[in-house]
């Protein structure tokens, strides 16, 4: 659901004359219709580029599954950045696929939940992680694994 943002955003800067050049792929961990499709439609995302069909089987065979397709497509179809709007699985995967393949600059898409509910003016990364849901807590734990694989050769990113 959080890509539907910004690809409308992408979109409406190629119409005002921006180069800007993005693909569209789907993990496929979530094969259900209710649980993709339904989302695509609803919120006017478009067809995606490629779809790994990573859905099914168990967590490692996801990763796994992750792992060598995004790695293939990538390898394909070069580029200068990555941006995983996905859960955990999909994050530690593309996040070690993406360093592997040199890409320069990865950026995941949290959300601010899980930093919980601050009485700071500015809750800004360094803030204490404190989760409102699990679901929180599983976005949370995406952002220690792309810290982990930031250097000078790879500049990760969580927006919130």
């Amino acid at each position: 659901m959080k890509v539907a943002p910004i690809i409308h955003e992408i979109r409406k800067r190629k119409a005002e004359g921006v180069d800007i050049e993005y693909s569209l792929v789907h993990t496929g961990q979530h094969y259900d219709k209710k649980m993709s499709g339904d989302f695509f439609d609803q919120l006017n995302i478009p067809k995606p580029d490629a779809n790994l069909s990573a859905g099914g089987g168990t967590q490692a065979e996801q990763t796994g599954a992750i792992m060598i397709r995004f790695e293939e497509y990538l390898m394909k179809n070069p580029t200068d950045l990555v941006l995983v709007v996905g859960d955990v699985t999909s994050t530690m995967a593309c996040t070690i696929v993406a360093k592997k393949a040199g890409i320069k600059k990865f950026i995941y898409a949290s959300s601010s939940s899980v930093y919980g509910i601050s009485n700071q003016k500015n809750v800004t990364e360094d803030h204490p992680l404190v989760p409102l849901t699990l679901y929180n807590k599983y976005k949370g734990l995406c952002e220690p694994i792309l810290e982990k694989y930031t250097d000078e050769t790879f500049t990760g990113v969580y927006s919130i």
